[in-house]
């Protein structure tokens, strides 16, 4: 039996955070266990890098996360499978035509129900043509994460420095990175917004899984964040869900009914949400602002704020003096009061109004209970 407390304390000392990984192994145990990660492997890794690719795929294992593995049948199917096969890691060779939809998915799914790692060799996969297969697998699986390993660790600028993280929305792709970055377009725009497609080297695949910043190239489609002016049931339940896996809370039974609402934002993936509510003296309150660790890792807290910023000339808001991310309001803001729990924060409040502001703020009613 393997020695649970030595393997996350492995984790841990690779990743530095247990709150980022705690975040993460509920995530990719909370969904179907097919949809945690596929894993594309090109040739020079198997090469070089084969015993740090079977203890990297051990840990996950032995945590429970079940990785889809891809590779080529110009690539060794024996040493790949002999790489991860242990006492204590259950490997499942499966070779079978990908290229073309649709794809038998049985072979894999029972793979993972017996807890074997599936590892696929695409029959009709070269090595040029292995980025074809993990589109055409990823359209099917639809998993959170989509990672290419490299030996490079990911896309390098025209320095030869790793660039960590790709917004396609925003990026100017440059003529060495085009075909790769079109590809990457072409394949998340098929996907679940909360896919991303992380190219990253073997030693820091567990990093890249289990920390919001990762390490390695990270590229993702902008989420887009919609503003409406009043709730419905679904804006009711995406509101009340996110409290509660963020912060194991939930609303009282009468927020929705009394609150002075002005306008909610919401990402496309329900992981960030801003509620702004209306003040007798026209100046914006910020009720809630909540951004989920994944959200944050791929900057949808920036994403909202800055929208909020164009919304808002004027904000003021408040938090208890625990919060975690005060630090970061206090950047964002321009005054500042703490008073007893809470701190209020405002940004471009003019001074005449601002003890109102503050008072306003902490005389308002606490909505979210423990649940």
């Amino acid at each position: 039996m393997p020695d649970i407390s030595r393997i996350v304390h492995e984790v841990l000392s690779q990743i530095g955070s247990h709150r980022e990984a705690r975040y993460y192994f509920e995530l990719f145990n909370h969904d179907d266990p097919m949809r945690f990660a596929l894993i594309a492997i090109d040739k020079p890794v198997i090469q070089d890098s084969a015993d740090q690719l079977g203890s990297a795929i051990g840990l996950l294992y032995h945590l429970g996360l079940l990785p889809v593995l891809l590779h080529s049948n110009h690539s060794n199917d024996h040493q790949v499978v002999n790489a991860l096969k242990s006492d204590d890691v259950k490997v499942r060779g499966i070779s079978q035509n990908i290229i073309q939809a649709p794809i038998d998915l049985s072979p894999i799914a029972q793979a993972i129900t017996d807890r074997e790692i599936p590892v696929i060799c695409g029959l009709d996969v070269t090595e040029n043509l292995l980025t074809d297969a993990l589109s055409a697998l990823s359209k099917q699986i639809k998993p959170h994460k989509i990672i290419m390993l490299s030996s490079q660790g990911g896309l390098v600028d025209s320095n030869g420095r790793v660039i960590s993280n790709i917004n396609l929305n925003s990026t100017l792709m440059s003529p060495n990175l085009e075909s790769k970055l079109t590809y990457a377009r072409d394949l998340l725009q098929s996907m679940p917004a909360e896919t991303s497609i992380s190219i990253t080297s073997v030693q820091n695949l567990v990093k890249e899984l289990f920390t919001y910043k990762g390490a390695g190239t990270l590229i993702r489609i902008e989420e887009q964040v919609e503003a409406y002016s009043k709730f419905d049931a679904v804006l009711e339940t995406k509101l009340s869900e996110l409290i509660k896996a963020s912060f194991n809370r939930k609303l009282k039974p009468e927020y929705f009914k009394t609150i002075n609402l002005d306008k909610l934002f919401i990402s496309q993936s329900g992981t960030a949400i801003a509620v702004v509510l209306k003040n007798n003296r026209g100046i914006a309150y910020l009720d809630k602002f909540i951004v989920t660790p994944q959200a944050q890792g791929v900057g949808l807290g920036k994403v909202i704020w800055k929208k909020l910023n164009q919304e808002y000339k004027q904000l003021y808001w408040r938090a208890r003096i625990n919060n975690p991310i005060n630090n970061w309001y206090l950047r964002q803001a321009d005054s500042s009061k703490r008073e007893g729990e809470w701190i209020v924060f405002g940004q471009n409040i003019p001074t005449e109004d601002w003890p109102d502001c503050i008072e306003d703020a902490l005389s308002r009613t606490v909505h979210m209970v423990d649940g």
